[in-house]
């Protein structure tokens, strides 16, 4: 069969598209830059977007030759012109007109649970748009609606793990909130299933693990199979502070949450999943199941532990060369004082001071907006190198006070390193 994937980059279209090809299907990924995809048996990358491919006449030529459709393609948060409205609805609706025009009957909608038009969160309302509009067609489609879905890659099992890995266990409000955790392999499983029947099991299925687990349960059960202690602590955060990060991250688009995931986080995404059950023919794992069949590994229980240190090291860091240069402003004389005691000639000290701290906010800027990270950090190095040995020659005695002045940018060094290595290569 030859199967057009979108979002094949992703964490479920990746495991989708590693199920096709091992099962033999042919495999053309619709992806941004096919230039990154590897050469692989099987597979064909063309080139494709979501947040520009609106209308049908976009994919008809991607969809010749082609038997079955399946859209893995879902973004958790907005960014320039990748919009909920435009990604997650007015362009899986082109395709699924598309496969209508074209005469591609077998359609596999990668949805989400709870997804419905009504929804007051735009991740869900969209998604549900996309799959009633997927289900007026005169196709035979299937609309997948999975529960948390976790594995290595995944982005909200990253975020559980980390919070796991604390020393003290946050339990956003009660966690009451309940879920059915399965494995991005079932989810990957139950779209090769529905194309390589010979009816396909058409309709919305809630899809999830056997085990229904609480949001507490969850990350007590990560935490203990992370290795750490058990019965370790927890500490319960109001849902009203928990708005802070949230509004933090709907700001800035950075940080663990934000005002949509904190409310899907208190809806949950428990369902009755025996209807996926009797018509797929298998049970996906629950999440004890699936933490006794893979201990974790060392990077997994050395990444939980770092995860939730990533963007307050940053932050912090960033502060500190946001302080640094307002303390030299607001004190000019003395801030001139230590360039005269450095040799700087008197008429170049103004002109110096004001660079040096127009530097030092714009290399604060990247940290921030988490944009450019790797490459300010490795400049932000390099100032505090080239200033720990300039004061070492020129103000020796700087070593020797009693506030560390030179001495405290080792330890910052080390941590900028650190910041480095948490970030991703953008």
């Amino acid at each position: 069969m030859r199967v057009l994937l979108t979002g094949g980059t992703g964490f479920i279209g990746r495991e989708i598209q590693r199920q096709l090809l091992a099962s033999g299907h042919e495999v053309r990924a619709v992806v941004r830059r096919p230039d990154r995809i590897p050469k692989t048996a099987g597979l064909e990358a063309v080139a494709g977007d979501f947040s520009v491919d609106t209308e049908p006449s976009a994919w008809k030529e991607r969809l010749e030759g082609i038997d079955a459709v399946v859209n893995a393609v879902g973004i958790i948060r907005e960014r320039g012109a990748s919009t909920f409205d435009t990604v997650q609805r007015k362009t899986p609706i082109a395709l699924f007109d598309a496969c209508a025009e074209s005469g591609v009957r077998r359609v596999v909608q990668v949805s989400a649970m709870g997804a419905s038009p009504d929804h007051g969160q735009p991740f869900l309302a969209t998604k549900g748009v996309a799959d009633e509009h997927l289900a007026s067609l005169q196709l035979d489609s299937v609309i997948l609606r999975p529960s948390l879905v976790v594995g290595a890659d995944g982005e909200s099992a990253r975020l559980f793990r980390g919070l796991a890995a604390l020393p003290v266990v946050p339990i956003p409000g009660d966690g009451s909130y309940r879920f059915n955790p399965l494995h991005v392999e079932d989810v990957g499983k139950a779209a090769c299933v529905a194309l390589e029947m010979e009816t396909m099991p058409t309709g919305a299925f809630d899809l999830g693990g056997a085990q229904q687990v609480s949001l507490e349960g969850m990350l007590l059960a990560l935490r203990q199979w992370l290795g750490e202690r058990a019965s370790g602590p927890t500490l319960s955060i109001p849902l009203a502070l928990m708005a802070l990060p949230a509004w933090f991250g709907d700001l800035t688009g950075i940080g663990p949450i934000d005002s949509a995931q904190l409310s899907m986080l208190k809806d949950g995404a428990a369902a009755d999943t025996a209807p996926f059950e009797a018509a797929f023919g298998f049970v996906p794992r629950g999440l004890d199941a699936l933490l006794a069949e893979q201990p974790p590994t060392e990077a997994e229980r050395w990444h939980a532990r770092l995860a939730q240190l990533k963007v307050p090291m940053r932050l912090l860091i960033a502060t500190i060369w946001l302080i640094t240069p307002t303390v030299s402003l607001a004190q000019w004389d003395l801030g001139l004082e230590l360039q005269l005691r450095s040799g700087v000639p008197e008429a170049l000290a103004p002109l110096l001071l004001v660079s040096s701290c127009v530097l030092e906010y714009a290399i604060a800027i990247p940290l921030l907006i988490g944009r450019w990270v790797r490459a300010a950090g490795w400049v932000q190095i390099g100032l505090m190198c080239f200033f720990t040995v300039f004061l070492s020659v020129t103000q020796s005695e700087l070593w020797l006070d009693p506030f560390g002045p030179l001495s405290k940018n080792l330890p910052l060094i080390a941590a900028t390193l650190g910041m480095i290595a948490l970030e991703d290569r953008r």
